[in-house]
């Protein structure tokens, strides 16, 4: 060591926090993680570039640029990020790549959320709504949850579904502190047509959609509670509160509702319970008749002769 340093030169850069006061309560947001991932380009393994195809998400785009750059058509605006820049391109905004450097690294997440009207993040999330989209410099430390989801989390460990919650919320609070400290905001859009303010239908939508998509599985609550990163006292709660059902009557009624769809074809019992999930046509018989009242080969015969209501 370099006697002419001191040592109390070499805490100067230290940093100490005490007395952290931590909430007694969790974000109260519902998450859908649609994609997180890493995508490396190279123009001498991959293919020339070409220009992509205008399109747009029902949700949020995020790219994280690490190595390169990348130009996007984004409405009518072309919108250049390089290495240490990051994207939001906000639902129902039409945007496409124009150009890519000749490498290009870069970390990307789709995703959507929501949370309740009362708490005070509410209302960024509904500035970051309403504009096209949001672009600025990004510290490591702002995509460090991420990083910690790719790396560290592993889908088969039970605490995996807590993990991704509490990494992403603290992902959203960097997110949207960022959008906060910065003085040059983009301008809204002239309507609010992008508005979607959080509420009990927005957990019974996802829900369903959820069910429907994954109907020839046995989807339990603990799944889609990871899914969508809200707890299962909560999500039963919501459930009950918009359309007076649990979840496992939903489920029962989602299922139902396809296997009288499927009844109405030429497929045999078999076959239709094995595409809604049932084990077998025994179990898939008792289940049709707990739930539509009769059997499914009863409920057949009353489509063929026109008697069903």
């Amino acid at each position: 060591m370099d006697s002419s340093v001191k040592h109390s030169d070499l805490l100067l850069d230290n940093k100490q926090i005490k007395d952290v006061r931590i909430p007694d309560k969790d974000i109260p947001v519902v998450w859908h993680l649609y994609w997180l991932k890493r995508s490396e380009y190279n123009s001498r393994i991959h293919a020339p570039f070409k220009r992509a195809v205008s399109h747009n998400h029902s949700f949020f785009e995020m790219q994280f640029i690490t190595e390169g750059e990348v130009e996007y058509r984004i409405g009518q605006e072309r919108v250049r990020i390089g290495s240490g820049q990051f994207l939001i391109v906000c639902p129902k905004i039409d945007h496409f790549s124009v150009y890519r450097s000749d490498v290009l690294r870069r970390l990307s997440i789709g995703f959507d959320l929501w949370t309740e009207k009362e708490e005070q993040i509410a209302a960024q999330l509904e500035y970051l709504r309403s504009i096209p989209y949001y672009s600025a410099g990004y510290s490591p430390c702002m995509i460090s949850a991420l990083e910690l989801i790719l790396n560290e989390v592993d889908e088969r460990d039970s605490f995996a579904g807590y993990m991704k919650r509490a990494l992403l919320n603290t992902f959203l609070l960097s997110v949207l502190h960022a959008l906060s400290v910065n003085a040059h905001r983009p301008e809204r859009l002239p309507s609010a047509q992008n508005k979607i303010e959080a509420s009990d239908e927005t957990v019974y939508q996802a829900v369903t959609n959820y069910l429907q998509r994954n109907i020839s599985k046995n989807i339990c609550l603990q799944e889609l509670s990871d899914v969508l990163l809200i707890s299962i006292s909560q999500l039963n709660r919501r459930l009950i509160r918009y359309s007076g059902m649990s979840f496992q009557k939903l489920k029962d009624s989602i299922k139902c509702a396809r296997a009288r769809e499927l009844l109405a074809t030429d497929m045999n019992m078999a076959q239709i319970s094995e595409a809604i999930g049932i084990s077998n046509e025994y179990s898939f018989n008792r289940f049709f008749k707990r739930v539509e009242g009769m059997t499914p080969g009863r409920f057949r015969e009353s489509l063929q002769t026109n008697n069903y209501k």
